[in-house]
């Protein structure tokens, strides 16, 4: 299943981590005919570069929850005995630099987030709330902003005005509590409180 994406609208490029038996990560690029060029990591750092896919293979493959059997049904088979997209291998990639551009990625797009927060007109004046549940990390402030630590699933999710903003699924528990802590000044320079409920 996908753990993380990103959509980069300057460059056209979506970039795309998995919790896959195989898949690792794929990037892919937007061609002018509307199709793209994806190039696909396995979890070794066996690298691949498949041409003008279709973007309607592509993301049945992102958001597929068997993202390695959907990659084997949509992009890498045959038609008769011709591979269905030209593909070729290239250098290996590492792992270790694909996991450091994740977490620029995931810093970049939280604060793209507070910079949404801010910008977001209020819709009531309502006091302060903070939610308690067991097990995970919540925040409201005073323009309805709402962000839940799931501990369990290493989950954060962002609702703005009771709609989800963002959801990002962390890799670990370490990367997950840097992100919780991330956060807080977020919510703080909106007049909110995080609370932190670690039972």
């Amino acid at each position: 299943m996908k753990v993380f994406d990103y959509y980069d609208e300057k460059n056209a490029k979506d970039y795309v981590w998995y919790n896959s038996d195989n898949l690792y990560y794929s990037e892919a690029i937007e061609n002018n005919d509307g199709t793209i060029n994806l190039k696909i990591i396995f979890k070794q750092g066996a690298t691949y570069l498949y041409y003008k896919v279709s973007k309607i293979d592509y993301l049945a493959v992102k958001n597929n929850d068997s993202n390695g059997v959907a990659f084997s049904t949509f992009i890498n088979k045959k038609i008769g005995d011709k591979p269905k997209y030209l593909y070729k291998r290239i250098d290996d990639t590492s792992i270790a630099e694909i996991d450091d551009l994740r977490k620029k990625l995931e810093e970049y797009a939280f604060c793209e987030q507070e910079k949404q927060i801010n910008t977001e007109q209020p819709n009531t004046n309502r006091e302060n709330e903070v939610i308690n549940q067991k097990d995970v990390y919540t925040s409201s402030s005073r323009n309805e902003c709402l962000i839940r630590f799931d501990k369990d699933e290493y989950r954060i999710v962002v609702e703005l005005n009771g709609k989800e903003i963002s959801k990002t699924h962390c890799a670990d528990k370490e990367r997950f509590m840097q992100m919780a802590f991330f956060i807080t000044p977020i919510i703080s320079n909106l007049g909110g409180i995080v609370n932190f409920d670690e039972k």
